[in-house]
């Protein structure tokens, strides 16, 4: 019989009662880890799992094999704080755009309205052979259970896109998030695919592991979800200065089944482009969006080749490619819950939305 050990840490109880995050430091365990995870399953923690067909792995302090603290076989750190923390796939070479993401049921269900600090902290594994630009969390109001081990193309919640990521120190992610209301589970990932990801070769970094010799691979420690009353006042994110001059973009719209830019718009994204050259400290996401005619992964595909194509006519007109950012959400928000043609035709769209450097 396997002896099965589960470890708690103990913390103050004002503390447990503020973060909804169960096991947020990862200190938790069933078994105390060996190596790197094989299986999907294999990632299994009190409150936490792997949310698709990808591997986390788990390091802690109590593993006296290749999984320790803090020295382990993606690299040397000392966890943020405790004993513990997770490791994910973020970003590889290959093009594959395969992707871990970890998931938990937050304690409570977040209610509408209410503001909440939501963050974790990450760290580029020091055997990584590459650094990337991108990590983010997601929240949802039902868990996420996906059937293969690629990206999951949806704009996150709080997303982290700076030049690539290679701190030797923890880095921290966070934001002050209103409550849509019922949001009960939380993701942690890379939400973009490999060609939307910037990645940088560590040329004088030595790979320890060969696993990582065409890998970003993070750590993860120390996830929050806090009301915002509990929040020091001085450790408070500060909030993005809005842009001092205000542009009212309007969706770039597509026929129907078509990813093709129609002339019409051109204008509109003639427009778009002088403001990105007259603005160089911004960027540009593109989201792309269908109607509810076709297959959910049918219409993931088409509405990020929407995007894809918004942010090829910027590329040709000057932008630069590390300023655009592209995503696909499929018929995941139509701007109108209806189902006549003037309807779908407004769902079929490309949003643009500026982000300040």
């Amino acid at each position: 019989m396997t002896r099965i050990i589960i470890a708690f840490l103990v913390t103050g109880q004002a503390l447990l009662a503020q973060n909804l995050v169960p096991n947020p430091g990862f200190e938790a365990f069933y078994k105390c880890p060996f190596s790197y995870n094989g299986s999907s399953k294999d990632f299994y923690l009190p409150g936490w799992n792997s949310a698709s067909n990808g591997t986390p792995d788990h390091f802690h302090s109590c593993s006296q094999a290749d999984s320790s603290v803090p020295r382990n076989w993606a690299g040397e750190s000392d966890p943020h704080s405790g004993n513990g923390y997770v490791g994910i796939y973020v970003w590889g070479k290959n093009g594959k755009s395969y992707r871990e993401y970890i998931q938990c049921k937050l304690i409570e269900p977040l209610i509408a309205g209410k503001r909440y600090q939501i963050g974790f902290y990450f760290k580029l594994s020091s055997y990584s052979k590459y650094k990337a630009d991108r990590i983010g969390m997601l929240l949802l109001d039902s868990a996420l259970s996906l059937r293969r081990d690629k990206v999951f193309p949806v704009q996150p919640t709080l997303s982290v896109i700076r030049s690539p990521l290679d701190k030797t120190e923890w880095d921290q992610a966070r934001m002050i998030y209103q409550a849509h209301g019922g949001e009960t589970y939380l993701v942690i990932g890379n939400f973009f695919d490999d060609r939307s990801t910037e990645n940088i070769r560590l040329e004088h970094r030595r790979v320890g592991n060969a696993m990582l010799s065409g890998i970003a691979y993070f750590y993860i420690d120390d996830v929050s979800v806090v009301p915002e009353e509990f929040v020091k006042p001085d450790s408070l994110p500060k909030p993005v200065s809005p842009p001092t001059e205000l542009y009212a973009m309007k969706n770039i719209q597509f026929e129907f089944d078509s990813y093709q830019l129609v002339p019409f718009y051109f204008p509109e994204l003639d427009q778009l482009v002088g403001i990105l050259k007259n603005k160089p400290h911004w960027n540009v996401e593109l989201v792309g969006h269908t109607d509810d005619v076709g297959s959910e992964e049918y219409n993931v595909d088409l509405s990020r080749n929407r995007a894809t194509g918004v942010g090829a006519y910027l590329r040709a007109k000057g932008i630069e490619s590390g300023r655009i950012t592209t995503t696909g959400l499929g018929k995941a928000r139509p701007l109108v819950n209806s189902t006549d043609e003037d309807s779908r035709k407004i769902n079929r769209r490309v949003e643009v939305q500026f982000v300040e450097r």
